[in-house]
C-alpha cells in the first residue's frame, strides 16, 4: 500500500447506503482496488474489488471495513505531506493487531511486506 504510486482514493459516505449496496462498493485506486491488482492475493482467493469482496477475504466487519475505507474516518487526520496510502496502512496494520483473526493479521502483514 505504502509503495502505491497511484493516488489512493478512500470512499466517501459508505455508512449512508444500505448493506447490501455498501458491499457492491468499489472505487478505481481503492485499497481494495490496490489490493485486487496484487496477483498474490487473487491467487490466495480476494475475487474482485468491491467492499463485500475485502470484507469477505480479509473476514472484517462491515464496521472495520468502513473504519479502514471511508474518508469520514480519516476527518482531520490527513496530514499534509503524508500520502493517504502511508495512512490507510497504518490503519491496516493497527486494525490487524487489534483483530482476533490471526488470518487477517497474517495476511495484511504479509502483503503490506511485500509493498
Amino acid at each position: 500500500m505504502e509503495a502505491e504510486s497511484e493516488p489512493v482514493r478512500l470512499f466517501s459516505t459508505m455508512e449512508c447506503y444500505p448493506k447490501k449496496r455498501r458491499l457492491a462498493l468499489r472505487q478505481e485506486g481503492s485499497p481494495l482496488a490496490i489490493a485486487f491488482k496484487d496477483s498474490i492475493f487473487r491467487l490466495e482467493g480476494l475475487s474482485g474489488d468491491t467492499v463485500g469482496d475485502g470484507v469477505s477475504f480479509f473476514k472484517l466487519s462491515v464496521s472495520e471495513a468502513h473504519e479502514l475505507l471511508c474518508d469520514c474516518h480519516y476527518g482531520g487526520v490527513l496530514h499534509f505531506g503524508q500520502p493517504i496510502s502511508e495512512q490507510v496502512a497504518r490503519r491496516a496494520r493497527s486494525l490487524a493487531a487489534k483483530h482476533s483473526f490471526a488470518e487477517l493479521r497474517d495476511r495484511v502483514t504479509s502483503w503490506l511486506g511485500r509493498q
